[in-house]
């Protein structure tokens, strides 16, 4: 197409990849659920078994106590009825330099 040549393509998806150096764009899921989410409806549609989490920690549930789970009949955890994150979330990520150093 002559809109969309393939070099500016390709470009495109290089930098949203993070491969072009410069900026690091860091998509950070709790704040994006946080900000575009507030209440929690989005994640409790698609994650009912947090339908009963209280609001403060519908976006980070894995945060609640043994005792909160067990209020709000929802455990957390590897085997349980909600995963706990696979990465930290709140974890800086490592850059790996390109140039050599």
């Amino acid at each position: 197409s002559p809109f969309h040549p393939h070099s500016s393509s390709k470009s495109n998806r290089c930098s949203g990849a993070g491969m072009t150096g410069g900026r690091l764009n860091r998509f950070n899921i709790v704040k994006q659920s946080k900000d575009y989410d507030f209440a929690g409806e989005y994640v409790r549609l698609w994650c009912p078994e947090l339908a009963n989490v209280p609001d403060k920690y519908v976006h980070e549930p894995w945060n609640m106590s043994e005792g909160m789970m067990e209020e709000c009949g929802v455990k957390i955890g590897p085997g349980r009825d909600y995963p706990s994150p696979i990465v930290d979330p709140g974890a800086t990520p490592r850059v790996m330099m390109t140039d050599g150093s």
